[in-house]
């Protein structure tokens, strides 16, 4: 019996599956027929995406890099601006504001960077850590982007990441992944079908009959249709914790002419949660993470509408239940839960696009044969926790 993963099945579209298909359509690559792998993935029209603009960390690159994304063209189809920083507001006291820089030093002249920092606090200097050892909350204030013209894509003259419209990327890696040979399915997953193991064997569709695999991959967001209902592999929660578990977001237009786009994503806190401000090209992404033991969501909307100001008028609320916590395992049996439906923490250090990304790239490092599907998953599980 041929033991290799011929054919890898996706479940749900999006972010996290078309990331997913064009990763492991990329490094699965090769020349050799007999070692092909063919992917499938399967979306329904019918299942929206969340899409409130998303800020990323600066491990995508590396991402997109790896699938052949050129990233001119990725970002002007994206409407995707840069992220130096993150600038977090009020988080101590109302006035004050800190940083999360994507560039630092770490010693000098064999001195650990927060020894001297710290030294210098003590003696009388004032500047915050991230100004005094980085030029990125400089740059944000300034306006700069991280790179010029000349330099080579996915390099800069310091670290960086993007804002991006993510409904944008969606259709750009639905696109790319079409035209790399992903078989699109557009259809509703009715059913999972098991064998006596328990392995998933092929999930039916109302209209595409059945589609087989060897390996699949949940991309289904928070529904966790295969992962949680077909397997049902338990959900460990982390509200004992992370208090936050709701969000109300809008797309605010940019006024006309405008021209100085912040390149940091700004998190502005609130009496029992925080606003996240993320600035695209033509918009921005705004959004108000809550606890709603502490805040109900007719109260959410309004201090969002009060922070955005005139410009709220006639804009749409999108209302947001978050399930915060991970699977208990994100690889169960033959399937492998990626994005949303493997799990989803407290949004603050722009951590949802990241960990979709970890988890390909451990799943490309761990990748299986049929016979080494529970040893792989169990090393991969113990990372991702």
């Amino acid at each position: 019996m041929d033991d290799r993963v011929r054919r890898i099945v996706i479940v749900g579209g999006g972010t996290a599956g078309w990331m997913s298909a064009c990763y492991l359509g990329a490094t699965l690559a090769t020349d050799d027929p007999d070692g092909k792998v063919e992917i499938t993935l399967v979306e329904s029209k019918d299942i929206g995406i969340i899409g409130v603009g998303e800020a990323t960390l600066a491990h995508i690159k590396r991402i997109m890099s790896a699938i052949g994304i050129d990233e001119l063209d990725f970002m002007r189809s994206c409407a995707a601006t840069f992220k130096n920083a993150i600038k977090f507001v009020g988080f101590h006291r109302q006035d004050e504001v800190w940083w999360h820089p994507f560039t630092q030093l770490s010693h000098v002249n064999r001195f650990a960077i927060a020894d001297l920092w710290l030294e210098a606090q003590r003696n009388g200097y004032a500047t915050s850590y991230a100004e005094a050892v980085t030029q990125d909350p400089h740059m944000c204030n300034r306006h700069l982007a991280p790179k010029r013209a000349e330099d080579k894509p996915y390099d800069g003259l310091v670290n960086y990441a993007y804002h991006i419209d993510t409904v944008l990327l969606g259709r750009y890696l639905r696109q790319a992944g079409i035209g790399r040979g992903v078989r699109h399915v557009v259809d509703l997953v009715t059913c999972v079908g098991r064998d006596d193991r328990g392995q998933v064997t092929h999930v039916s569709t109302k209209d595409s009959g059945d589609l087989k695999g060897d390996l699949f991959i949940d991309c289904s967001g928070f529904r966790g249709l295969l992962i949680n209902q077909a397997l049902e592999e338990p959900f460990v929660p982390f509200g004992d914790v992370l208090f936050n578990d709701a969000a109300v977001a809008m797309r605010v237009p940019n006024p006309e002419g405008h021209t100085k786009i912040n390149p940091h994503t700004t998190c502005t806190a609130q009496s029992a949660g925080w606003i996240w401000d993320i600035p695209l090209y033509r918009r921005s992404g705004v959004g108000h993470v809550y606890s709603s033991a502490f805040m109900n969501k007719d109260e959410a909307e309004t201090r969002l509408r009060e922070y955005i100001g005139p410009a709220h008028e006639d804009l749409d609320a999108n209302h947001i239940p978050m399930r915060i916590g991970r699977c208990r395992n994100v690889w169960s049996r033959n399937v492998v839960a990626i994005g949303l439906a493997g799990g989803f923490i407290e949004p603050l250090e722009s951590t949802g696009i990241y960990l979709a990304e970890l988890g390909l790239s451990m799943l490309r490092e761990y990748f299986p044969r049929k016979s080494s599907m529970a040893a792989h998953a169990r090393r991969y599980n113990s990372i991702m926790a």
